[in-house]
This record gives structure tokens, sequence and C-alpha cells, in this order.
């Protein structure tokens, strides 16, 4: 219930503090309705949920508060299930247009208000054509990563607190890469930390 909490900026921490009420939301969404929709009721209630959004003042708190629940994740959220219900096998020359297609209109979307709601799709299919195409030893770099990515979640918001502060004094990319260098080594930390507990025999 946190995410319904007034002025959420400051209510709530980056990272999972946001996230974990805005799943549970969407879990309960998808149990009491989203999985009993057939596919055409599922984009309605993508378009629904969009249109709520497209009539908010883009810097007021009601689309901000909008963002923070489930109406701001029902998008990409949805259109998962409809991949998942739909997913087709495509040749690699497919999925390099939909890397090409992904990339070019994240970019294009971007840049005005309306779109920008779509480019959470653009950003998931960009990533899962960038898997599909990409060599065996770049997708075991990434499932490495994956291994150490619930002690990430967990752990990000503590440095994101602490390094990103610097790009709001105007060193952003120095910022940015201090975040996540350290990120990923306190993530490998508390991932070996974790695993050493597993491993010790029970009193």
């Amino acid at each position: 219930f946190n995410n319904l909490l007034p002025d959420p900026d400051r209510a709530i921490w980056p990272g999972p503090y946001w996230f974990f009420g805005l799943m549970l939301q969407l879990y309960v969404v998808y149990r009491l309705l989203l999985r009993r929709l057939n596919t055409k009721w599922l984009f309605a209630v993508i378009v629904l949920c969009f249109l709520l959004q497209c009539f908010c003042d883009p810097e007021g708190n009601t689309l901000n508060r909008l963002r923070y629940n489930f109406i701001g994740g029902v998008l990409p959220f949805a259109l998962g299930l409809v991949y998942a219900r739909h997913e087709t096998q495509l040749s690699e020359w497919h999925w390099v247009l939909v890397l090409v297609f992904g990339l070019t209109f994240m970019g294009a979307w971007s840049m005005e208000y309306t779109a920008w709601f779509w480019v959470p799709v653009t950003v998931c299919a960009t990533a899962v054509a960038f898997v599909k195409l990409s060599p065996q030893w770049i997708n075991n770099i990434l499932a490495w990563v994956g291994g150490i990515s619930a002690a990430m979640f967990v752990m990000h918001p503590i440095t994101r607190k602490i390094f990103i502060t610097m790009g709001r004094r105007g060193d952003v990319y120095t910022g940015m890469l201090i975040y996540l260098i350290t990120t990923l080594v306190v993530a490998m930390l508390y991932a070996a930390f974790r695993a050493k507990q597993r491993k010790l025999p029970e009193k």
C-alpha cells in the first residue's frame, strides 16, 4: 500500500521499495482480471490505462501517482501476457528487424509525451532481440549478471542514494559510472555472503 501514499517521491525510496508494491498490485489485478480476459480485452485495458495517463498534466502529481501504481505498469505487463500467449518462432533476420526498429522507436518515442508511454515496449522488445542475436559468450556474461541480479536489486537503492546525487551536481556520467561499478561490487559481495550462509551447517 505504500505506493498509494500521497507525494510518493518523498514517501518511497527508489528501488525495490516502490517496485514491490507495484508488482503486488499487478499480481492482484492479474489474478482478479487480466488472466480471465482474451487478447482483445487485454488490448482494451491497455488502451484505457494509456488514455488515463495521456490526459494528465505531464508534470502533475496525478500522472506521477498513476505511474507509481498498477495503471502505469499495465501496458508492458499486459503486452507481456499477449506475447506469452501468442509467441511465435522468428528467424534471425526477423530478430534483426525487431532490434533495429526497437532502437529506432525507443529514441524517437522518447521525444514526445504520449509516445513515451510506449517506450517500455520497445525496451523489452530490444532486450529480447539482443539476447536472441548475441553469441553465447555474451549471453554467459548476461547470465552471470542475472545470477547476482537479486542482490543488485536489494543493494542498489543504497548505492543510488549515495552516488546518483553526484549527477545532480552536474557530474551525470561520473555519478552513473561509479553507481554502476559500486552496485556490481556490492552485489557480488552480498551474493557471496548469502552463498556462504547457505553452506553453513545448521545448529
